[in-house]
C-alpha cells in the first residue's frame, strides 16, 4: 500500500552532468526528457553573482581556484549564472539548489523572485542552523534540511516538529530512509520530505510508494514516468 505525498503532484528533479563542457545543454536535454525538475549547486562569485557549479572551482591556467575568488565575468561558459539557467530552463521547471555558499542565498533569492520562480525553488542545506538563518533572512522559496536518518540523534519525531517550529520547509534524507511511516510522520508536522541517492526504477519506485515529496536523481527517464511535477 502507497503513503500519499504531501506535495501533489510530488516532484523529479534530475542531476544534470554540470561538469560537461556545456552544462546549459546537459540541463535543456533533461527538461526535454520530462524532468519536471533541476538538482544543482550554487555558489557566489567574487562579485556577488550567484553561479552553477557541481565542484565550486574553476579552472585557472594550472591550478584551479574557488569561484568565490573569481569574478564573474571571468568565468568560462561551464559555469553559466543562476539568471542564465532559470531564463534556459523555463518558469515551470523546479529547482532544488545545493547552497554551496550560504552567503548566495540573499542573490538566489532576488533572482527567483525578479524571474518569477519564487514559488519553484528550493535551497537545500546541511546544516540546519544555517538553513533556519536563510529562512528568517527570505520569504522567498522553500528550504530544506539535508541529512541522514542516523544523524538526527533525538529522533525522528523531534527533528520533524524542530523544523516546523523553525519554519524549514521540509527534509532531504536517503532514499533508503524512508517508508510509509516516515514520510507520514515528518508529513504529519506539514514538512515535506524528499529524497536522495536513487538512481535505478526500483529505488525510485520505493521512495514512490513511501510517498517522498520530491527526489533527486541521475535516472531521468525514471523520475519522468513517476515524478511529473506540476504542469
Amino acid at each position: 500500500m502507497s503513503a500519499p505525498a504531501l506535495l501533489d503532484p510530488p516532484v523529479g528533479f534530475a542531476i544534470p552532468a554540470l561538469d560537461a563542457d556545456e552544462p546549459l545543454a546537459a540541463m535543456a536535454a533533461a527538461v526535454a526528457a520530462g524532468a519536471a525538475g533541476l538538482a544543482l549547486r550554487v555558489w557566489l562569485t567574487s562579485d556577488g553573482v550567484p553561479v552553477v557549479s557541481d565542484s565550486g572551482r574553476v579552472r585557472s591556467g594550472r591550478r584551479r581556484r574557488p569561484v568565490h575568488e573569481v569574478a564573474s565575468d571571468e568565468l568560462p561558459s561551464a559555469v553559466p549564472p543562476f539568471w542564465l539557467v532559470v531564463a534556459a530552463s523555463g518558469s515551470r521547471v523546479e529547482l532544488l539548489v545545493d547552497v554551496g555558499s550560504g552567503h548566495a542565498v540573499g542573490p538566489l533569492a532576488r533572482v527567483a523572485d525578479e524571474l518569477g520562480i519564487a514559488d519553484r525553488l528550493w535551497m537545500a542545506g546541511e546544516d540546519l542552523e544555517a538553513v533556519t538563518a536563510w529562512r528568517q533572512a527570505t520569504s522567498v522559496g522553500r528550504m530544506v534540511h539535508t541529512t541522514r536518518l542516523r544523524s538526527i540523534r533525538e529522533g525522528p519525531e523531534r527533528r520533524a516538529a524542530e523544523l516546523a517550529n523553525r519554519g524549514v520547509d521540509g527534509i532531504s534524507l536517503h532514499h533508503t530512509d524512508w517508508s510509509g511511516g516516515m514520510t507520514t510522520l515528518f508529513h504529519r508536522f506539514g514538512r515535506l520530505g524528499l529524497a536522495w541517492g536513487a538512481r535505478f526504477d526500483r529505488e525510485l519506485d520505493a521512495v514512490a510508494r513511501a510517498g517522498v515529496d520530491g527526489v533527486s536523481s541521475i535516472n531521468v527517464a525514471g523520475l519522468a514516468a513517476r515524478f511529473p511535477g506540476r504542469s
